[in-house]
């Protein structure tokens, strides 16, 4: 990240930097990752700032492009370049993994330092509810999608969002971690019945993955939600995926 400082002011002096990261450090803090964050951080213009905070509420560390423009609620091709100066800027890593977009991964420092920089201001909570429910949207639909493509067959209705099902598990493989955190991050939130949503749509891909210890988490998380909502159907589901899944484990 200091590197990336000095890469766009190539005639600033490197004693002027340190000076600079001295002084964002307080006198309770030695030198160190914090005070270059708290320099990186203030250099950023006012977008790419919410975005790396609100990069912090993901459930993984890494993140596909759509679902942090869903986080932001702005297009993906302007969410991109975003992402794209917050790569340039050291504070993610661009991953490309063969999929048709890039991903991008979060450092666990830097998600712990946005994480305090969300905890200091009471005042956006209500903005980070908004961004986490629209996400847990985002992630519902494609999840939805991806495993109706998986076992879809002719005459049945075309699935949104994936033509083919080898994309759809490619998909699914891809964002497992981040599915199965959201789906239990999800439980206790105003918005818990997305959560039921999300993990029954996950279970037939679980099992056929064999990922039976997820199908387990998912299972309990939707059977707890749907006891206290009083939704004894989906409490009915998620129960017998659950004895499946137990099943499956012996």
């Amino acid at each position: 990240m200091v590197a990336g400082v000095l890469r766009k002011q190539r005639h600033r002096s490197l004693s002027s930097l340190v000076e600079e990261i001295s002084a964002a450090s307080d006198s309770t803090r030695a030198l160190g990752v914090r005070s270059v964050l708290d320099v990186s951080y203030a250099r950023l213009p006012r977008a790419q700032a919410r975005l790396l905070r609100l990069l912090a509420l993901a459930p993984a560390a890494d993140i596909c492009t759509e679902a942090a423009a869903a986080l932001v609620r702005r297009p993906p091709d302007l969410v991109r370049g975003l992402l794209e100066e917050l790569a340039n800027a050291y504070l993610i890593t661009a991953l490309a993994d063969g999929a048709r977009d890039l991903r991008w991964r979060s450092h666990d420092l830097v998600r712990a330092y946005a994480a305090t920089l969300n905890a200091g201001n009471r005042l956006r909570a209500p903005g980070r509810e908004q961004a986490r429910a629209r996400m847990l949207n985002f992630y519902c639909r494609r999840a939805h999608a991806a495993v109706l493509r998986v076992h879809w067959t002719p005459g049945l209705p075309e699935p949104d969002f994936f033509s083919e099902s080898e994309e759809a598990l490619a998909w699914l493989d891809a964002e497992r971690h981040a599915l199965v955190s959201l789906a239990q991050e999800a439980e206790g939130a105003w918005y818990a019945s997305a959560a039921i949503s999300l993990a029954l749509s996950l279970a037939p891909f679980l099992a056929l993955r064999r990922h039976f210890s997820d199908l387990v988490t998912v299972s309990r998380a939707a059977q707890r939600v749907a006891h206290r909502r009083g939704d004894r159907w989906s409490e009915a589901v998620a129960c017998t995926t659950l004895g499946r899944a137990l099943a499956y484990l012996g």
